[in-house]
């Protein structure tokens, strides 16, 4: 009790408290929430590549894919066995005989659909946003003619039945173009930012090939959401905490009275036993004014406990809370003190027995019991020297009720509010129990619902890009594709951290 209050108006429990809410909740969380922001940032940003890769291939080279006829051989073919496969199957088409018997109808619309899955996958590995409804498997929009051009064309070359010829040599037509020229084209268009460039703004899009790739930050709210409801939780939990703990300073300082008074009631019976003990006048005369002066304190004390204020000992103390009035406030402080009607003794074989001169007294409450005791005493610090004696009636209450009735009764009603502030304090401790609780259970299933499916479906994407590339003519130097890709995105990092560093420098 005494740590509790050791300096004014601090409440310690109520400052350790605001300074866990303020380092924990608003200085710890909320940096761990920026910097997972800023990881899920980089990992969408570095998805991007790959999906320019597939949405940056020329316009040519898609329609080449419509017509791309797919062959599986064995790890073992050599490059004749490729050449004479490719000889096979180019007689086939010309004599109107697809592999495996069927017609070049037939291998046309296979081609055609594999190629539709080509086009279409490309925009789709993203987030393709249209009329505000979202596709659950990618993070970035894509608009532009390149998907429907591709599928017009797929579609016409499927009706004509004119099939592409795939030949490696540098005379054979791609769309209409040579592959010189197309591969002319492709570098200049790199160089000069047109089809086949990457371009980016001041914002997150790209403009590649006539199509526009906005970033979506459906991934990024998923995985920002749940850790900011987090920390809103924590924030609630701590303010409960607040608001509980600053519940428990009036029951404290009721308490703490209570202890006072046990305290103050003992040192009562110690001085009037030594006022009665005495055998001359002088003696008794030197302890009437201690008794007299401790009975007022007790006096003020109990009437402070029972009717709220601050009692007269604790007016220049350190600590001077309002103790409230614990009589209006608390049922069950009503009942020990004023409805009652049971032995407050601890031994309730030792209790009066109906019919004797104190059981009405020590059956109806601690207040009467308290205020008969006061009466008494007060009496006997005003009486004669010479009937002041050990046996007299005054003193006979004092040491017969009060000694076990009255003394162990204000225990009973001491522990009363030291019932209620651990009651406080285990309904504070099972919150932040429950708050643990949630918190392991929320991380497991943050990692099983949200991290490890997310890098499920990053995998899977990763192998459908593999592969959507791995269709690409063999003329196109895709390697070359990608590694352009890459090199414009570190461009416009280094551009990002230049213009940032010379902002800091300016700012400085």
């Amino acid at each position: 009790m005494q740590h509790f209050w050791t300096q004014p108006r601090s409440y310690h429990c109520t400052a350790d408290v605001l300074i866990f809410m303020i380092v924990e909740a608003l200085v710890v969380q909320i940096f761990c929430a920026l910097y997972e922001l800023y990881l899920v940032y980089q990992l969408e940003a570095a998805r991007g590549p790959g999906i320019l890769a597939l949405v940056g291939l020329p316009a040519p080279v898609l329609r080449q894919l419509t017509a791309v006829e797919m062959k599986i051989v064995n790890d073992s073919d050599d490059e004749t066995d490729a050449e004479g496969s490719f000889a096979g199957s180019e007689t086939n088409m010309r004599d109107g005989k697809g592999g495996g018997g069927g017609s070049v109808k037939q291998s046309q619309q296979q081609a055609v659909a594999i190629a539709l899955t080509a086009v279409a996958a490309a925009p789709a590995a993203g987030t393709v946003k249209r009329n505000g409804s979202e596709l659950p498997e990618g993070e970035i929009e894509a608009t532009g003619k390149a998907r429907s051009a591709g599928l017009d064309a797929a579609r016409d070359q499927g009706q004509q039945g004119t099939p592409a010829h795939t030949g490696s040599g540098e005379g054979h037509s791609l769309g209409g173009r040579t592959l010189r020229a197309l591969r002319f084209r492709m570098s200049r268009k790199n160089s000069a930012g047109g089809e086949g460039s990457v371009q980016g703004n001041k914002s997150s899009s790209f403009h590649i090939n006539g199509k526009t790739l906005l970033p979506s930050y459906a991934n990024v709210t998923k995985f920002t959401v749940p850790f900011l409801v987090w920390i809103l939780a924590v924030i609630v939990v701590y303010v409960i905490t607040l608001a509980e703990l600053n519940r428990l300073q009036s029951p404290l300082a009721s308490l703490n009275l209570a202890s006072r008074i046990v305290y103050r009631y003992t040192r009562l019976r110690a001085i009037g036993a030594a006022f009665v003990t005495q055998d001359d006048i002088a003696s008794k005369e030197l302890w009437r004014p201690l008794l007299s002066s401790e009975l007022d304190v007790f006096e003020s004390e109990y009437n402070a406990l029972m009717y709220g204020g601050i009692p007269s000992t604790m007016e220049d103390s350190a600590f001077r809370r309002e103790v409230p009035a614990t009589t209006f406030q608390s049922s069950s402080f009503v009942g020990v003190f004023f409805r009652s009607k049971r032995c407050y003794r601890n031994d309730q074989s030792t209790c009066f027995r109906p019919g004797d001169q104190y059981y009405e007294i020590t059956h109806n409450g601690l207040d009467a019991m308290v205020r008969r005791m006061v009466y008494e005493v007060r009496l006997l610090s005003l009486d004669d020297a010479m009937d002041v004696t050990y046996n007299s009636s005054r003193y006979a209450f004092t040491s017969i009720v009060g000694a076990n009735d009255l003394y162990e009764g204000l225990q009973q009603a001491a522990q009363l509010f030291v019932d209620f502030s651990i009651t406080h304090y285990h309904t504070i401790i099972t919150m932040h129990t429950i708050l643990l609780a949630a918190s392991v259970g929320l991380v497991l299933a943050y990692f099983a619902f949200l991290l490890w499916p997310h890098i499920g479906r990053m995998a899977r994407n990763a192998e459908r890009q593999s592969a959507l590339l791995s269709l690409v003519p063999p003329e196109m130097d895709v390697r070359a594709h990608v590694r352009a890709i890459f090199k414009v995105r570190s461009a416009r990092k280094k551009i990002y951290s230049c213009r940032a560093t010379d902002g800091v420098k300016r700012a400085s």
